[in-house]
């Protein structure tokens, strides 16, 4: 059912992620035999877009938000967490000549609400998040600047650990 994605319009495909990740999240117990594979597939076509060539950003941003949901129950390999990481460091990264900000907004959110899931990521990683941190709070857009205010609590609430007591 998962191949005839490839079919649809990205808007469309982005909001089928999205779905199918807010039903693994508000109905866990049910959809528990499909989270391996949603997370799976959808793990794939991320990585698939993230490095494609033309990548289309209305797909990208309903995978985030699908992933989003349904890593409250994560099922992905290390080797697949450590590539999620990386995609949502990048995407986090703003860029001067786009003026959408949905991928930097969704990758801010999963970082927000999933970041124990990477955490050793985010300790490895504490200074270039920081500069991150420092240039996304400043922007001039108000959702980039209140999401990367939320997600750099949660960046803060891994780091305090390490940070030698005054």
């Amino acid at each position: 059912v998962l191949i005839f994605l490839f079919f649809l319009m990205p808007k469309v495909r982005g909001a089928i992620w999205y779905v199918l990740g807010l039903l693994t999240k508000q109905f866990p117990n049910q959809m528990d035999k499909f989270q391996i594979e949603i997370q799976d597939v959808l793990y794939n076509h991320l990585n698939e877009q993230f490095y494609s060539k033309k990548p289309e950003q209305k797909a990208i941003v309903g995978m985030l938000k699908g992933f989003r949901c349904s890593l409250i129950r994560p099922h992905l390999q290390n080797k697949q967490i450590d590539q999620l990481y990386i995609i949502v460091k990048v995407g986090m990264t703003p860029i001067d000549d786009i003026q959408r900000y949905k991928v930097l907004i969704n990758c801010l959110r999963i970082l927000q609400d999933h970041h124990k899931l990477f955490k050793d990521h985010i300790l490895r990683d504490t200074k270039e998040l920081f500069e991150k941190f420092m240039v996304l709070i400043t922007h001039q857009n108000r959702d980039v600047k209140e999401n990367a205010s939320e997600a750099f609590e949660a960046y803060i609430s891994e780091v305090r650990i390490f940070m030698p007591r005054v």
